[in-house]
């Protein structure tokens, strides 16, 4: 759904969103994604085993990504050694769709077997403590794969949880990165709690580069 073709809208900024910037006007607009992008797992460390966890994971079309950041969770999970949730929150969009809509507002298209090949994932593992109350980052991952005739760079990644004053910003230099959370135990408002994975690309004939921006909030 088309939410904007101005800059950003503040209604749709606070949820899952994407984010499509033209470089060279700075025009922006803004979707909401559907919620069959959004992928959400909890899991209780103290009644499943490593191996049933990673192969739920796996089996509920989460990325490769996500099962690696949710084996480290569970590595600094049993290391608490108190009874804790660890849960997932990723999104994981193909971002041609929404750039086709854009590029349809100035009278071109992109074909069919290009749009479909733009991927970007941003995500995150938590803990949860006994209470149910609180939540610590353990991770936050993502990644792009993008059809080998565009290009990208400048990638970005962003996330914030604000009251257990975990936040950052990394430049990654490859097309997938993990960094850890400072896993301290927060509550706090769950729109305000997310990822964001940032990236520049280039495709013929779109008429210059769009930034390309998704955020995940719990």
């Amino acid at each position: 759904m088309l939410a904007s073709d101005v800059l950003v809208n503040e209604s749709v900024n606070n949820i899952s969103h994407v984010s499509i910037t033209d470089v060279d006007t700075g025009k922006v607009w803004e979707f909401e994604v559907d919620s069959s992008d959004i992928k959400t797992l909890t899991l209780d460390s103290t009644s499943m085993t490593r191996s049933s966890m990673l192969s739920k994971a796996q089996n509920a079309g989460l990325s490769k990504s996500s099962v690696d950041a949710l084996n480290e969770a569970l590595i600094s999970a049993s290391s608490e050694g108190e009874a804790v949730t660890v849960g997932i929150c990723e999104l994981n969009v193909d971002v041609g769709e929404y750039l086709d809509q854009v590029i349809a507002l100035s009278g071109t298209s992109l074909e069919k077997t290009l749009k479909d090949d733009i991927w970007l994932t941003t995500g995150f593992t938590y803990t949860e403590n006994a209470s149910g109350n609180k939540i610590a980052f353990q991770s936050i991952y993502g990644s792009y794969t993008l059809f080998d005739y565009y290009t990208a760079q400048n990638t970005k990644v962003i996330w914030n949880h604000p009251l257990a004053d975990d936040h950052g910003e990394k430049y990654p230099g490859t097309s997938s990165w993990s960094y850890p959370g400072n896993g301290v135990y927060a509550g706090g408002t769950p729109s305000l709690i997310f990822s964001t994975a940032q990236t520049t690309i280039t495709i013929p004939g779109m008429g210059g580069s769009k930034t390309i921006s998704i955020t995940c909030t719990m």
